[in-house]
């Protein structure tokens, strides 16, 4: 059992240090995948990636400012 626990233990510290790493892991994806693109289906590329970076970061604006006021609201309520 105790086997099984630390197993458990371990991956889950492999997972976090994956999550900690995943834009530097997506780099390194996007750069291995550009070897036989022109320059310019690269700029492209590289410009999707960014676009939708923005965009999501913008949605996580705007859920985190409508999560707040949802919190601020029920706090002075109750």
């Amino acid at each position: 059992m105790q086997r099984l626990l630390r197993g458990r233990a371990a991956q889950n510290k492999m997972y976090e240090g994956k999550e900690k790493r995943l834009a530097l892991i997506e780099e390194l994806l996007v750069v291995a995948n550009v070897k036989g693109k022109t320059s310019e289906e690269i700029q492209e590329d590289l410009l999707q990636k960014h676009e939708e970076k923005l965009k999501d970061a913008m949605l996580e604006t705007i859920q985190g400012e409508m999560m707040s006021r949802a919190f601020d609201m029920l706090s002075r309520n109750c």
